[in-house]
Protein backbone atom coordinates (compact mmCIF):
# COMPACT_ATOMS: atom_id res chain seq x y z
CA UNK A 1 0.00 0.00 0.00
CA UNK A 2 1.52 3.54 -0.75
CA UNK A 3 0.53 6.67 0.70
CA UNK A 4 -1.10 7.97 4.35
CA UNK A 5 -3.11 4.97 6.35
CA UNK A 6 -5.08 5.71 9.40
CA UNK A 7 -5.18 8.75 11.37
CA UNK A 8 -3.73 11.75 10.04
CA UNK A 9 -3.23 14.44 12.74
CA UNK A 10 -3.33 18.61 11.70
CA UNK A 11 -2.41 21.71 13.92
CA UNK A 12 -4.09 24.87 12.58
CA UNK A 13 -1.44 27.93 14.07
CA UNK A 14 -1.61 31.04 12.42
CA UNK A 15 -1.51 31.37 8.96
CA UNK A 16 0.02 27.55 8.96
CA UNK A 17 -0.94 23.71 9.33
CA UNK A 18 1.46 21.14 10.55
CA UNK A 19 0.39 17.44 9.76
CA UNK A 20 1.22 14.09 11.23
CA UNK A 21 0.10 10.93 10.13
CA UNK A 22 1.61 7.50 9.02
CA UNK A 23 3.27 6.92 5.24
CA UNK A 24 4.38 3.88 3.28
CA UNK A 25 7.25 4.68 0.28
CA UNK A 26 7.17 1.28 -1.80
CA UNK A 27 10.29 0.53 -3.14
CA UNK A 28 11.74 -2.60 -4.58
CA UNK A 29 14.86 -2.43 -2.37
CA UNK A 30 12.42 -2.13 0.60
CA UNK A 31 10.10 0.02 1.68
CA UNK A 32 9.97 2.94 3.25
CA UNK A 33 7.79 3.78 6.06
CA UNK A 34 6.86 5.55 9.23
CA UNK A 35 5.42 9.22 9.94
CA UNK A 36 5.63 12.07 8.03
CA UNK A 37 4.83 15.59 9.67
CA UNK A 38 4.44 18.65 6.64
CA UNK A 39 4.09 21.87 6.92
CA UNK A 40 1.77 24.27 4.65
CA UNK A 41 0.68 27.43 3.97
CA UNK A 42 -3.05 27.49 4.91
CA UNK A 43 -6.01 29.27 3.06
CA UNK A 44 -9.24 30.66 4.68
CA UNK A 45 -12.17 31.41 2.93
CA UNK A 46 -13.25 34.73 3.40
CA UNK A 47 -16.58 36.83 3.20
CA UNK A 48 -19.13 34.41 4.47
CA UNK A 49 -21.62 34.90 6.54
CA UNK A 50 -20.42 33.88 10.55
CA UNK A 51 -22.76 30.85 10.74
CA UNK A 52 -21.65 29.04 7.71
CA UNK A 53 -18.36 26.33 7.72
CA UNK A 54 -15.16 28.00 6.46
CA UNK A 55 -13.29 26.50 3.62
CA UNK A 56 -9.88 25.74 4.46
CA UNK A 57 -7.06 24.60 2.19
CA UNK A 58 -3.87 23.82 2.39
CA UNK A 59 -1.93 23.82 -0.94
CA UNK A 60 1.70 25.83 -0.58
CA UNK A 61 4.54 23.31 1.24
CA UNK A 62 6.85 24.91 3.76
CA UNK A 63 8.38 22.28 5.18
CA UNK A 64 8.33 18.15 5.31
CA UNK A 65 9.73 15.62 7.46
CA UNK A 66 9.50 11.96 6.14
CA UNK A 67 10.57 10.29 9.70
CA UNK A 68 10.95 6.57 7.62
CA UNK A 69 12.19 3.46 8.67
CA UNK A 70 14.03 1.22 6.27
CA UNK A 71 12.51 -2.66 5.46
CA UNK A 72 16.83 -3.13 4.03
CA UNK A 73 18.35 -2.03 6.91
CA UNK A 74 18.55 -3.63 10.17
CA UNK A 75 15.78 -3.76 12.72
CA UNK A 76 15.16 -0.07 14.16
CA UNK A 77 16.86 1.82 11.98
CA UNK A 78 15.74 5.11 10.93
CA UNK A 79 18.21 5.31 7.45
CA UNK A 80 15.81 6.75 5.46
CA UNK A 81 14.52 9.48 7.27
CA UNK A 82 14.76 13.28 5.94
CA UNK A 83 13.04 16.36 5.28
CA UNK A 84 12.29 18.49 2.26
CA UNK A 85 12.51 22.21 1.81
CA UNK A 86 12.55 23.20 -1.90
CA UNK A 87 9.40 22.45 -3.87
CA UNK A 88 8.05 22.16 -7.56
CA UNK A 89 4.62 23.07 -7.01
CA UNK A 90 3.69 19.94 -4.79
CA UNK A 91 6.54 17.88 -5.34
CA UNK A 92 9.87 18.09 -2.92
CA UNK A 93 12.89 18.54 -4.90
CA UNK A 94 15.45 16.92 -3.15
CA UNK A 95 16.15 15.10 0.10
CA UNK A 96 17.81 16.72 3.13
CA UNK A 97 19.83 14.19 5.46
CA UNK A 98 20.70 14.86 9.05
CA UNK A 99 22.47 12.34 11.35
CA UNK A 100 20.71 13.63 14.14
CA UNK A 101 17.45 13.31 12.59
CA UNK A 102 18.26 9.48 11.84
CA UNK A 103 19.72 9.20 15.67
CA UNK A 104 16.66 10.63 17.06
CA UNK A 105 13.96 11.42 14.73
CA UNK A 106 11.38 12.57 17.29
CA UNK A 107 13.94 14.54 18.97
CA UNK A 108 14.81 16.37 16.13
CA UNK A 109 11.45 17.22 14.94
CA UNK A 110 10.37 18.70 18.18
CA UNK A 111 13.71 21.00 17.90
CA UNK A 112 12.73 21.86 14.35
CA UNK A 113 9.70 22.96 15.83
CA UNK A 114 10.76 25.18 18.44
CA UNK A 115 11.73 27.95 15.82
CA UNK A 116 9.00 28.47 13.50
CA UNK A 117 10.29 31.62 12.08
CA UNK A 118 13.55 29.69 11.30
CA UNK A 119 10.96 27.17 9.61
CA UNK A 120 9.36 29.38 7.55
CA UNK A 121 12.40 31.06 6.53
CA UNK A 122 14.78 28.10 5.31
CA UNK A 123 11.12 26.70 3.20
CA UNK A 124 10.96 30.10 1.55
CA UNK A 125 7.88 31.68 3.23
CA UNK A 126 9.92 34.90 4.82
CA UNK A 127 6.09 36.56 4.46
CA UNK A 128 5.32 34.51 7.00
CA UNK A 129 8.37 35.26 9.67
CA UNK A 130 6.64 36.78 12.92
CA UNK A 131 3.11 36.07 11.85
CA UNK A 132 3.00 32.50 13.59
CA UNK A 133 3.19 32.65 17.24
CA UNK A 134 6.14 30.58 18.39
CA UNK A 135 3.88 30.40 21.62
CA UNK A 136 1.06 28.73 20.10
CA UNK A 137 3.44 26.13 18.09
CA UNK A 138 4.98 25.76 21.84
CA UNK A 139 1.61 24.95 23.09
CA UNK A 140 0.71 22.57 19.90
CA UNK A 141 4.44 21.26 20.31
CA UNK A 142 3.34 18.07 23.08
CA UNK A 143 0.49 16.93 20.67
CA UNK A 144 2.50 17.17 17.96
CA UNK A 145 5.20 15.28 19.23
CA UNK A 146 2.54 12.68 20.13
CA UNK A 147 1.11 12.27 17.46
CA UNK A 148 4.52 11.73 15.57
CA UNK A 149 5.46 8.86 18.11
CA UNK A 150 1.52 7.34 17.23
CA UNK A 151 2.38 7.46 14.02
CA UNK A 152 5.58 5.73 14.29
CA UNK A 153 3.73 3.17 16.67
CA UNK A 154 0.86 2.50 13.85
CA UNK A 155 4.10 1.61 11.64
CA UNK A 156 5.67 -0.90 14.49
CA UNK A 157 2.19 -2.04 14.75
CA UNK A 158 1.39 -2.71 11.58
CA UNK A 159 5.02 -3.96 10.46
CA UNK A 160 4.83 -7.46 11.41
CA UNK A 161 2.05 -7.79 9.25
CA UNK A 162 3.24 -6.31 5.83
CA UNK A 163 4.34 -8.66 3.56
CA UNK A 164 8.11 -8.74 2.21
CA UNK A 165 8.82 -6.25 -0.23
CA UNK A 166 8.65 -6.71 -3.75
CA UNK A 167 5.26 -9.14 -3.03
Amino acid sequence: MRGSSGVRYAFFVGKVAITVGHWVQPDPEGDEHGARVEIQRMHESRGRPFWEFKEVALREPIWRADLFTWDGGTPGNWDRAHHHLDWNGMEPIERLWDEQLARDPVGWTDAQLSDIDKLLRRGGSVDLVGGVAQSEVDEARPHIVEAVRRSMHEELATAATRPPSGT
